[in-house]
């Protein structure tokens, strides 16, 4: 995306949002490094805990975390794993005791993608995500060392990944995503949560309604008269407020229900149970039934996506 954009577009490394204020014509935004600047659009993409869907919030205002059911974390990174002879390009989930899971899957023939997900409460995993990454890393380690299947091999590889990321599982929720020139996209303004397989399908088509409002509202027409851009302030606000009605139905229906606890996770979380899931996932797969399609979110009734002539290339 950078080499296709950097002639057009204005890349800026290593700096953060400090701050910013609305004035009549432009958001003014102050630069951790000290620099300013006049924007007409401020668009927060900055992920499930970000700082400008609180600073557009205000000071004191609950934060639009809801967490899932009692506290749920995941971890992501990758280890080094040729593929072996075969190999298929496919996923692997084992349920261990606990509450514990493991997700193997492999991109590319050289590594494999690992989530590791438990309870946040588990062993003293919550304390030491607030002293830093090697200590989130032992954390977990301690909490899996008993987990049998792949995870001494796992663990080991954890030691030295440089790409770890963990985070406590949960959506964002808010009743609006903008307020005056600064909107929110991504997990900032509606993270559906790694339980959805959604989060970056959501992004990317949050993120085409909202610059194909933009190009509508505030953009040339087609044959480029400029006389048919609207005033900028206007126009933005038509644009937020068309990005939320055609965007909002969509997301309804993919945050619907995540974060609700099932009855049965203590009984998922015990040996009697993970044989249960077990026999029945053998019984679905022998007679070819598709069980992932009663929990998939892509398929969604009565929403189509919209077209945009402005965003199309001659």
């Amino acid at each position: 995306m950078h080499d296709v954009t950097k002639d057009r577009v204005e890349y800026v490394f290593g700096t953060s949002i400090e701050s910013f204020e609305e004035k009549d014509d432009v958001v003014e935004v102050r630069f951790s490094d000290g620099r300013t600047s006049g924007y007409d659009l401020l668009i927060g993409a900055d992920g499930q805990g970000s700082r400008t869907r609180k600073m557009m919030l205000g000071p004191g205002a609950a934060d639009a975390f809801v967490p899932i059911a009692d506290g749920e974390y995941i971890a992501y990174f990758t280890i080094p794993r040729p593929m072996r002879e075969g190999e298929a390009y496919m996923g692997t989930c084992y349920l261990a005791t606990g509450n514990r899971w493991v997700l193997t899957r492999r991109s590319n023939s050289k590594e494999m993608q690992i989530y590791l997900a438990c309870k946040l409460d588990a062993g003293r995993l919550r304390a030491a995500r607030q002293e830093g990454v090697q200590e989130e890393k032992e954390a977990l380690a301690e909490i899996f060392n008993d987990a049998g299947w792949q995870l001494p091999e796992i663990l080991e590889s954890l030691k030295d990944t440089d790409n770890f990321y963990g985070e406590h599982l949960g959506l964002v929720k808010l009743d609006s995503w903008s307020r005056g020139r600064v909107t929110l996209l991504g997990d900032a303004g509606f993270c559906p949560s790694a339980r959805t397989g959604m989060g970056t399908t959501s992004a990317m088509v949050g993120a085409y309604i909202l610059a194909g409002e933009i190009g509508r509202h505030c953009g040339l027409s087609k044959g480029g008269d400029d006389s048919k851009r609207g005033d900028t302030k206007d126009g933005i606000t038509a644009a937020l407020k068309s990005y939320e009605q055609k965007f909002r139905p969509f997301m309804d229906h993919v945050q619907k229900g995540v974060e609700e606890r099932s009855h049965l996770d203590s009984f998922m979380s015990t040996s009697l149970g993970i044989a249960a899931v077990n026999f029945l996932v053998g019984i679905a797969s022998l007679f070819k039934v598709n069980i992932g399609k009663w929990s998939r979110k892509e398929n969604m009734k009565g929403w189509d996506l919209p077209e945009y002539e402005e965003m199309t290339r001659d």
